[in-house]
């Protein structure tokens, strides 16, 4: 187990690095120039110059990337280009409201994505069981930024049911973490569904209901709980995708968290909050990814032989 686990941490660590440096060559590539985002149309070429060594500018690609990447790794995010006021003041003002609303789309989509993928995966061939899949397959086909409008327009609008936007009651978090995990529910149903279908074909299935164990105990204690071993993987994988997905969902319902904080940044070709926004996005689904493989590990044994932890 711990060469396992070894052998994943020196792999977060290269992953770490390589997306720190695709991250700094694309922001790098984005058109525009911050500094004269800064100042006035008629500000002098020497004011300018100036702004550009007070913020590291001038200095080679290779050198402001090191000390940017050494900032990270200390918890220096830099200072912004547009207010001049430290990163890490305002991301940690609204990265645990983004948190927070991954938190409740996780919650509400795994728990209805289990239920429908059971209720589905016992019903094959029915019509709960079509009715099942075509649901699934429409909350990942259709945009969830045309979901979060069309919420928008019936509730907030048309029924004045909900807050359009902001953040204050639990009310403000009941429309962005129901379109923000409609994907995942449909993946976790779709997911659980094929994970039942396969677990009702095993042995201890036709035991179990040989020896006259109620369906409901079978399904639910026997087939259920050996089919969470394949679901771990995509609620994991989803929740560190959804972090990143958060930002279309804050910038619909003008949510202040990361996201939208990040779509404001990229406007003002505010390199300093882009780069660590992307960057902390970017950890958020390392960490994710790499805790859900200590509890697939965990959970199946087989893992960690496979990976030489023996």
């Amino acid at each position: 187990m711990l060469r396992y686990f070894l052998k994943r941490l020196i792999g977060i660590v290269i992953t770490i690095v390589l997306v720190g440096v695709v991250i700094f060559i694309l922001v790098r590539l984005m058109p525009g120039d911050p500094v004269r985002q800064m100042v006035d149309e008629e500000a002098s070429l020497e004011a300018i110059e100036a702004l550009r060594e007070e913020y590291g500018l001038n200095k080679p690609i290779i050198v402001q990337f090191v000390d940017w990447f050494k900032g990270m790794l200390t918890g220096n995010l830099g200072k912004s280009y547009r207010t001049g006021e430290p990163i890490i003041n305002e991301v940690s003002k609204r990265y645990g409201k983004t948190i927070l609303l991954a938190v409740l789309a996780v919650i509400w989509s795994t728990v209805v994505g289990l239920i429908l993928g059971v209720w589905t995966g016992t019903h094959e061939g029915k019509w709960q069981d079509y009715l099942g899949v075509t649901l699934a397959v429409a909350g990942q086909a259709v945009p969830t930024f045309w979901i979060g409008l069309m919420l928008i327009l019936v509730l907030s609008v048309h029924f004045h049911l909900l807050p359009v936007s902001g953040v204050g009651t639990w009310k403000h978090l009941v429309m962005p973490a129901f379109t923000l995990g409609l994907s995942m529910a449909a993946a976790v149903t779709r997911f659980t569904r094929s994970a039942v279908l396969e677990c009702l074909k095993e042995d201890y299935v036709r035991t179990a209901r040989s020896k006259g164990v109620k369906e409901r105990v079978v399904i639910w204690r026997h087939v259920l709980r050996n089919s969470l071993i394949s679901v771990i993987t995509i609620v994991g994988l989803q929740f560190g995708a959804m972090l990143g997905g958060a930002v279309m969902i804050e910038t619909v319902f003008a949510y202040p968290g990361i996201g939208s904080y990040l779509v404001t940044s990229i406007t003002y070709r505010d390199y300093p909050i882009v780069q660590a926004l992307v960057m902390i996005l970017a950890l958020n689904f390392v960490v994710v990814n790499f805790v859900v493989d200590l509890l697939y590990a965990l959970a199946n044994p087989e893992i960690r032989l496979e990976g030489g932890g023996r």
